[in-house]
């Protein structure tokens, strides 16, 4: 998901981030009903035009407090052990408690406050959104920005993309004209320029304002790479990813200050960029009670339901549908074809999944998502039928680029690690990492009424679970689910017990035949790499966590400030869930009733509130290196931070020949980062 709340602190200190009335009370959404692109202060106004009110804002807080309950790194959070102690310190229930009794000029202002305040974990599984305002408005600068290394003199800079104005023809179309004029210029002419100031400061005092403020990652060099435009392969083609810069999900900057250093110039001077906000919904609006129908309205997911009977009454189907998850995202912006690998594809490739084999014959295989369209077992097919060419061509080096992947089917992850290093007892019978859940009083409640009113076994908590020694629990025990209490940061806490595999990953449905994986590695652990610009979450990260400390696989970080050691993964967690599924599983097992009151701990449904979400960490997995604690606060520095130059940023093949020549043409002695 994009960053929510981004560089809003460096605006703020330079006094951007001001409204202005430029119309009577309630008629802000009027003026800009229909238009495609409007200045962030008028997207701004129409959503401040949200009445705020006591109600909501006790609502929505109730449901997150409440729901942080199932959160299974709250306590954590608190203080992260090295080498996240810097990074992830934050009371997050105290200071909700604290904006509950603040009062707000909005509903808006109020939801930039929450998600704020919740960004401030840097955990990517945490998260609330409200689609009221998420991402309704893309933000964009017309200049993404790239960090160049100049690698003779080990000098690092910030730069405008040097394919800034391609980028901008492609996406804004004739909104171009509007940044033109205004600079009194074409926008080519600022492609590749040196950034020396922003809005009058080093450049990376903004990159590492923006850290403070994007969330999801727990290490610092991934936050800052956020900052930064990127690649990434998509379902359909290779994406360009603008980065937090030039890409903001909420209106909240107006323009901002850059001192430049053109191509070929040896002067510097000042330009002051506007901003411009995007629509980005299907259908338009023609005023407020319009925008707050079609965008700020509760859908049939935003809440649980009962799994065995109707639990909402007729009116529910007069609610909109969700919102189809396209709307939510930002304008796909395709890499320039000049840019995009000329390789062709092997058998397997499918969506986000592509392989490759450079001339050097190493293997390429680029995993964009750990999950597609067509679902779990389509992707694990398409692994095994790519590997297995590769195989059958002879080849033996395979580089892995898992850049800006953020995740998917955890079963997945686990498949392809079982695939790379056959049947060992790093994959067999458990090819991942050993779970727990957060045991509170709210959750035990569940659990034990599960027993009775989830007979078919419906719900999150009951599942075919193993125990620590693969063996299966048995759900009619209610012990199963018994207390073990531990402090974390000076405060009680109680987990459940290890819970062991959860994936079986032996075997492949390929062809419609259950047949058995080869027991034999495709590949010897060192001649893998993985390759990523650090932003790689969740199933991503679990991936790369077992093949790095469990195998010895060298990792490779690219285009990250050369000072700040580089994270090649980041929240890697164990399993999220949503609100809603937490919601469903009190419903069925009878804790919360339409008649009936329900206790204190019980999240209220998200009455009052708008179109939002919560998703929460579950599961929390064991580490490799230390397994008595949570692998999310362990170390997961790269073993090689590959600076991008001007010939390989935004340039996956270039990179991918430049890290086959640096790795496997190097002795592994020159390999670690220092």
């Amino acid at each position: 998901m994009l960053n929510l709340v981004s560089l809003l602190a460096v605006f703020i200190a330079s006094g951007v981030y001001a409204d202005q009335v430029l119309l009577p009370p309630k008629q802000q959404c009027n003026k800009i009903a229909g238009k495609h692109w409007v200045s962030p202060q008028e997207a701004r106004a129409c959503m401040s035009e949200m009445t705020f009110n006591k109600k909501t804002q006790a609502n929505v807080l109730d449901v997150i407090t409440r729901t942080m309950a199932f959160h299974a790194s709250t306590n954590y959070q608190l203080q992260a052990p090295k080498p996240y102690d810097e990074d992830v310190h934050w009371d997050l229930l105290s200071d909700l408690e604290e904006i509950r009794t603040r009062d707000y000029a909005s509903d808006f202002d109020f939801h930039l406050e929450v998600q704020k305040s919740m960004k401030r974990v840097n955990d990517g599984h945490l998260m609330y959104a409200n689609w009221c305002y998420d991402g309704v408005y893309i933000t964009y600068n017309p200049f993404p920005l790239v960090l160049l290394t100049n690698t003779t003199e080990q000098i690092q800079n910030v730069y405008i993309s040097p394919i800034a104005h391609d980028i901008s023809s492609s996406v804004f179309g004739s909104e171009v004209a509007f940044w033109e004029d205004l600079l009194g210029e074409p926008l080519e002419r600022f492609s590749g320029a040196r950034v020396v100031l922003i809005n009058g400061e080093d450049p990376f005092s903004a990159v590492n304002a923006n850290a403070k403020l994007t969330g999801r990652f727990q290490g610092l060099s991934s936050r800052q790479n956020a900052f930064f435009s990127s690649s990434t392969r998509g379902t359909t083609d290779w994406h360009y990813v603008l980065g937090d810069f030039a890409e903001l999900v909420h209106p909240v900057v107006d323009s901002i200050s850059l001192t430049i250093q053109r191509v070929g110039s040896i002067s510097e001077e000042t330009i002051t960029v506007p901003y411009r906000s995007k629509f980005n919904r299907q259908e338009h609006f023609t005023g407020l009670s319009d925008y707050q129908k079609k965008f700020c309205t509760p859908t049939k997911d935003t809440n649980g339901h009962h799994l065995y009977q109707l639990w909402s009454n007729d009116t529910q189907e007069a609610l909109h549908s969700s919102i189809h998850t396209a709307d939510m995202k930002p304008t796909s912006v395709v890499l320039p074809q000049t840019l995009q690998p000329n390789l062709p594809p092997l058998r397997g490739s499918n969506g986000a999944i592509q392989l490759h084999v450079l001339e050097d014959n190493t293997g390429i295989l680029v995993i964009g998502s750990f999950e597609g369209e067509k679902g779990e077992e389509e992707i694990k097919c398409s692994l095994l039928e790519g590997l297995q060419t590769m195989h059958a061509m002879g080849v033996e080096k395979l580089i892995i680029d898992l850049t800006n992947n953020a995740g998917g089917y955890v079963c997945v992850a686990q498949f392809l690690h079982r695939l790379l290093m056959g049947e060992i007892d790093d994959t067999h019978p458990q090819p991942g990492l050993d779970t727990t859940m957060r045991v509170t009083p709210v959750a035990q409640r569940i659990v034990k009424n599960m027993l009775l009113r989830d007979p078919q076994e419906l719900t999150i908590y009951n599942r075919e679970w193993y125990n620590a020694t693969n063996y299966p629990i048995d759900l009619q025990d209610e012990d199963w689910f018994r207390p073990i209490n531990t402090t974390i940061n000076g405060r009680h806490d109680s987990f459940s017990q290890r819970l062991g595999k959860e994936c079986d990953v032996s075997f492949s449905s390929c062809g419609g035949r259950r047949k058995r994986l080869p027991t034999d590695p495709f590949f010897k652990s060192e001649n893998l790499v993985l390759l990523s610009n650090g932003r790689c979450g969740s199933s991503c990260a679990l991936f790369s966590v077992l093949l790095a400390k469990k195998q010895g696989v060298t990792t490779v970080v690219t285009g990250g400030i050369s000072d700040v050691p580089q994270q090649y993964c980041g929240y890697i967690g164990g399993e999220s869930v949503r609100f809603s599924d937490i919601d469903t599983a009190l419903i069925t097992t009878g804790l919360k009733t339409r008649t009936t009151p329900y206790q204190s701990d019980v999240p209220p449904p998200l009455e009052v509130s708008f179109n939002a979400a919560m998703t929460v960490t579950w599961r929390l997995a064991y580490g490799v290196h230390d397994p008595s604690q949570p692998e999310e606060w362990q170390d997961h520095t790269a073993t090689i931070d590959f600076p991008l130059t001007a010939d390989t940023v935004n340039k996956p093949q270039a990179v991918w020949e430049a890290v086959s020549l640096q790795v496997f043409s190097t002795p592994p002695a020159l390999q670690v980062q220092v």
